[in-house]
């Protein structure tokens, strides 16, 4: 009795470590991380060049003559931000000056530009910003599924 659970244990073993095997093999020969066993990460398929980073989202601010933020730029981020995390997103910040009045903000997702918007439209571009971004990302995901 004890031999036969021993060779059920070695076959049931057999099933679940031949195929990871074959696997990590094919991954060695090819460099394909996408062929890993449970090693698959974003940050692996985006260093392979299999999954198009789309970069982060990216505020810019543009500060015209004479004009400055009605707050501090870090409760500004930190505003905009939040609005993104709505989305399950977050944004980096670049401040420059142009050589108009007012603010303007625009939102870069990859080589998408949404905006110019004044600061107090800003808000407006947000959900267009996810929309592109989301869109990115399915765009490099289906790159992945194309079969060659």
């Amino acid at each position: 009795m004890i031999q036969r659970d021993n060779i059920y244990l070695s076959i049931a073993a057999a099933l679940i470590v031949t195929p990871a095997s074959f696997m990590l093999t094919w991954f060695w020969l090819t460099d394909d991380p996408t062929l890993r066993p449970l090693g698959i990460t974003e940050r692996k398929l985006v260093n392979a060049g299999l999954v198009a980073s789309g970069g982060p989202i990216v505020t810019t601010v543009r500060l015209g003559a004479g004009a400055s933020l009605p707050m501090s730029r870090s409760d500004f981020e930190a505003s905009i931000n939040r609005a993104f995390d709505l989305y399950g997103l977050e944004s980096k910040f670049v401040y420059a000056s142009h050589p108009g009045s007012g603010i303007q903000i625009t939102y870069t997702v990859g080589k998408s530009r949404i905006g110019a918007y004044s600061l107090r439209r800003a808000a407006e571009g947000i959900r267009p910003t996810a929309d592109a971004f989301r869109m990115a990302a399915r765009h490099s995901q289906n790159k992945i599924n194309a079969k060659p």
